[in-house]
């Protein structure tokens, strides 16, 4: 028995499946060689195409194999790339439990059975018996070339003497966990918790349970595979037939074996067991594969997985009550990540058309799963909406593919250089059309979905420019505003030329002159054909790239008496005090207006108008 290096599996021939499949049993007997059979997928294609997993009796990743003299496929990964994380795998589980100790989660005492839900479920710390103590349990899943999910599942166990039974649940429930008191799971905050001592979660039709039954002493092994149904839950169909593992063809749709020879290696994991031996006794160790895809298994498809949990018990019966447990751990069969990022570094663009700030973001999202997503959605909350807005990025995705959206946004405004887009989650289905019960989760291991501020250059620049109003006479003698002899008897007419340099619509500009003057209101075309109204020295808009020119006059009180000869010049200075950034940016004051009268002042310009414009004087 210890010469033969594997064990022989028996499986059902015909596995019955309805809409919530009730059951799929494979038994496994031994003999010297492999065995278990169900229909093929394509040739080469199957889970014991040792070019995805190794399923050739020991947990190591063999450089070559050989099965009964014959040189076999290209090995692939084996347990030992699961344990080192170094593998293909696109989702694993390895789990070391406690062994040999009354502190180990336990179900005994409890008379909790794999056909009741998992809610009248309980644990307790307990030791278990040898032959049923689980030492590590294991799973993985994998992309086949065909783009089948293949799942592999595996434990090693303290004792091999004596008659156990191994079981391997796959569960839906992400919320699946013992409970170590009121809303605490193993794993952490669960509010599913109502008490230490039990279960969060319940089971999901499709749920899947993969039994090996270790008899005649732990050397034989019988595997049957079930999937939950509501109504008649692990109901086990009676109909077997050998079907052998044959990792030469690697065609079948599903096996597993049972280490028939004492002497096997671990995956590189610490192991002793109860003889202090540190490689495996046969009987020790078992794994199994499974094909999803099988149109015999799921033919509706294959359910989304989230969690994964090793047991045993005692007897072959599916009534008889459970013994140790491994802790359930994530195992996400199905999964997607969300990230999103500004566009441009960052960076949005002034529209000075539209005077708006045009952003743009980029949604990503990846299959980290190994099923095929459909109908990927995420939820975003634009800038300025408290409310989540649902994008389709993909109708479908395959494992390990990406989808990329891109989604813009114009904002307008105060405050519209800067501008958050917050991403809030996401949701797939497994099948076209079907429910999406698959969420997505943040990328690179983040806490939370992100939300990128992108933010954009706005610059709100004024310039003024001032000349003497030729058109009016610059500076003309008058008798207006002369109240005595001692009055300058002049009145001064300007243009002002008021430019806006910046990116963004400025308004409320508010002009001022020293001394005083008055600006005549009205409506002035600007350079780019757009009108600016002016209402007591204020203009009200002028557009990026605009400029206007504005009229006023004044009565000087007093005579520049520096200019040329013969000639009377009155100087005074216009200016912009104050202007409003439209897109939440306002104006600073321009280079070299510093104390041009004012310090405050964004822009001025002096100029002096003398008043003999035309050379022709008046003493």
């Amino acid at each position: 028995m210890g010469t033969k290096p594997f064990t022989m599996i028996r499986c059902l021939a015909g596995l019955r499946h309805r809409a919530l499949p009730a059951f799929v049993a494979i038994a496994l007997l031994m003999t010297g060689a492999i065995a278990i059979a169900l229909s093929s997928s394509s040739p080469g294609g199957g889970v014991d195409d040792t070019a995805v997993f190794e399923l050739e009796g020991n947990a190591l990743d063999d450089v070559s194999i050989t099965f009964n003299g014959t040189q076999v496929a290209t090995p692939g990964d084996d347990w030992e790339n699961v344990f080192k994380k170094n593998g293909k795998a696109t989702a694993t589980s390895f789990v070391t439990d406690t062994v040999n100790s009354t502190g180990d989660n336990s179900f005994l005492g409890t008379s909790s059975k794999d056909t009741q839900d998992i809610t009248a479920w309980s644990w307790q710390a307990h030791k278990s018996q040898a032959k049923d103590d689980i030492a590590h349990a294991f799973a993985a899943a994998y992309t086949a070339p065909n783009q089948h999910t293949f799942i592999y599942a595996g434990m090693d166990r303290f004792d091999n003497s004596g008659d156990s039974t191994a079981g391997f649940w796959f569960v839906q429930d992400s919320s699946f966990d013992l409970c170590t008191g009121v809303g605490i799971g193993s794993r952490g905050a669960n509010p599913g918790c109502k008490s230490a001592g039990s279960f969060a979660g319940k089971h999901t039709n499709g749920d899947l349970l993969i039994v090996s039954d270790f008899s005649t002493g732990g050397a034989a092994s019988t595997i049957d595979v079930f999937v939950w149904d509501g109504t008649t839950p692990l109901k086990l169909d009676a109909a077997r037939s050998p079907a052998p593992c044959d990792p030469v063809h690697g065609t079948n749709t599903l096996c597993g074996l049972a280490n028939s020879a004492d002497g096997v290696s671990t995956g590189t994991w610490s192991f002793t067991d109860k003889s202090n031996k540190t490689t495996y006794l046969h009987g020790e160790f078992l794994e199994i594969g499974i094909d999803l895809n099988d149109p015999n298994i799921f033919p509706n498809g294959a359910p989304c997985f989230s969690t994964f949990m090793a047991e045993t018990r005692s007897s072959t019966s599916t009534s008889a009550s459970l013994s140790d447990l491994t802790t359930p751990v994530a195992f996400p069969l199905c999964s997607f990540t969300a990230d999103k990022t500004c566009d441009n570094n960052g960076k949005g663009t002034v529209n000075t058309t539209t005077n708006k700030i045009d952003y743009s973001w980029t949604i990503s999202v990846k299959n980290t799963g190994s099923s095929t997503l459909y109908d990927v959605t995420v939820s975003d909350i634009l800038p300025g909406d408290s409310n989540a807005t649902d994008i389709a990025i993909t109708s479908s995705l395959a494992s390990g593919a990406t989808a990329t959206k891109q989604v813009t946004y114009s904002a307008s405004g105060s405050g519209a250089a800067s501008a958050t887009n917050t991403l809030k989650g996401g949701s797939a289905a497994t099948t076209s059309g079907g429910i999406k019960n698959v969420s997505a989760i943040p990328a690179n291991n983040a806490k939370d979905f992100p939300a990128p501020t992108c933010t954009a250059d706005v610059s709100g620049v004024i310039g003024i420019v001032k000349a003497c109003d030729t058109t009016k006479g610059g500076a003309i003698l008058t008798t207006t505003g002369c109240a005595s002899v001692n009055d300058v008897c002049v009145e001064v007419f300007f243009t002002a030329t008021v430019s806006n340099s910046g990116n963004e619509t400025l308004t409320s500009i508010t002009l001022a002159d020293t001394p005083s003057a008055s600006f005549d209101n009205g409506a002035y075309s600007t350079t780019l054909k757009n009108t600016a109204n002016v209402s007591n020295g204020v203009i009200d808009s002028l557009k990026a790239g605009d400029s206007v020119v504005v009229t006023g006059h004044y009565f000087p009180s007093s005579i520049d008496s520096s200019g040329v000869p013969g000639r009377f010049l009155f100087k005074d200075t216009v200016e912009v005090k104050s202007a409003t950034g439209s897109l939440g940016k306002d104006p600073g004051p321009a280079p070299g207006s510093a104390n041009c009268p004012d310090p405050n002042d964004l822009a001025c310009s002096p100029v002096s108008c003398p008043i003999c414009p035309a050379n022709t004087c008046i003493p």
